[in-house]
């Protein structure tokens, strides 16, 4: 069963799974900004256990299993330094399937599903995302998920000898329609 798990801190076993990942040429140019007309420097286990394990309180690091395995790791950030659009209550996400056996088959929309309840349980009035105009299959995937762009960043993050564009992406909270819960 796939779920999401609040986790204060990451073992040094899950650093290594996400490590590879992040890693991965295929993912890492879709998740990582790179300033640089240079390839992305390699993310360590060290570099990046300190990272996720850094105390933050606006800032929930939540990992994504099936039953007991590890598939990706998201991120709620409450206080979010770049928005693209400042509005009080805004929850910026980051949402990662590493585990390629768990592409294309739903498990990106359940997670998504979990992450939102998340956000929405915090107080988030809506929810940002940004995703690289490289990564056409997420930017599709948010859309089917009712995230709406509202603004472009250009020539963002490079990679592959070109820079690319970060398209910001937005969701409102639904507003309950009291006229459902009548009997």
């Amino acid at each position: 069963m796939i779920h999401l798990q609040r986790v204060q801190a990451i073992t040094k076993e899950q650093s290594r799974i996400i490590a590879k990942w992040y890693n991965d040429p295929e993912i890492a140019p879709k998740i990582h900004v790179n300033r640089k007309e240079e390839p992305l420097p390699y993310m360590d286990n060290e570099t990046l256990f300190e990272q996720m394990n850094k105390s933050a309180t606006n800032k929930h690091v939540l990992l994504a299993f099936d039953d007991e395995k590890l598939i990706g790791d998201c991120s709620v950030d409450m206080q979010f330094m770049m928005l693209g659009k400042e509005e009080e209550d805004t929850a910026w996400i980051s949402i990662c399937i590493g585990d390629k056996d768990y592409w294309g088959n739903g498990t990106g929309k359940l997670m998504m599903a979990q992450l939102e309840d998340f956000c929405w349980s915090l107080g988030a009035k809506r929810i940002e995302l940004g995703v690289f105009e490289l990564n056409t299959a997420a930017r599709r995937f948010y859309e089917k998920c009712q995230y709406h762009p509202f603004k472009t960043f250009p020539n963002f993050t490079f990679y592959d000898g070109r820079w690319w564009d970060d398209y910001r992406m937005e969701k409102v909270r639904p507003i309950a329609d009291p006229t459902q819960n009548k009997a």
